[in-house]
């Protein structure tokens, strides 16, 4: 075979031979993963428990029944990191126990709510907080925001701002005043308990594949 004709085949086979991936190409093909949180919403029945998870997922939803087990997500970005946010709210009535302690084992954070315009509810936090941190593998605090909603009623106030920050601040969780009605705080409330969550090196990784 002479020179010119094996240069030619030569050029041939390289141009049939596909490159290899560099930097671009591999990012193409990185499989990215999101954050899935399960958060789970504890509260006497009345505070506005289901009125804050309809607000966050759709506000114009009119049929939302937090008796049916249904995987109710929404995507959000917090602080420029995606994630999948699923809230579980179930009642306080004897007939929802068993759906109440499965979304206890297996959510990774809490929204512990109290209507500020009821006094008992408040004095039933630390109830609901207990139940919230009994888990046998959990080598720590789990990570939770306390939530007193009804902050749009200020002529009914029954708990203060200042008894509210105290109560978190002995329980060791962030605290914050919201309105579901009004939206207020509705989304921020989820998005501090994710950052919580973040921060907390024994929090259990779910994740799903982008």
């Amino acid at each position: 075979m002479d020179w010119n004709l094996n240069f030619k085949l030569n050029v041939n086979l390289n141009l049939l031979t596909p490159p290899a991936p560099g930097p671009a190409s591999t990012r193409k093909n990185k499989r990215v993963k999101l954050e899935l949180h399960y958060l789970v919403v504890l509260g006497d029945d009345g505070v506005g428990k289901t009125e804050l998870v309809k607000q966050f997922l759709d506000p114009y939803v009119e049929d939302y029944d937090p008796t049916l087990i249904a995987a109710d997500r929404k995507h959000e970005i917090v602080d420029g990191q995606p994630c999948v946010i699923e809230p579980k709210d179930v009642s306080c009535h004897e007939e929802y126990l068993p759906m109440r302690e499965m979304y206890i084992r297996t959510g990774n954070g809490f929204v512990i709510v109290y209507s500020i315009t009821c006094r008992s509810s408040f004095e039933q936090v630390l109830r609901h907080y207990v139940q919230a941190m009994r888990m046998d593998k959990w080598p720590g605090p789990r990570p939770a925001i306390l939530v007193g909603n009804k902050s749009d009623e200020t002529a009914l106030w029954k708990v203060s701002f200042e008894e509210g920050r105290a109560l978190a601040r002995e329980l060791g969780c962030q605290f914050v005043e919201m309105s579901a009605r009004d939206l207020v705080n509705v989304k921020e409330t989820f998005h501090r308990l994710v950052r919580a969550i973040r921060q907390t090196p024994e929090s259990p990784s779910n994740v799903l594949p982008k």
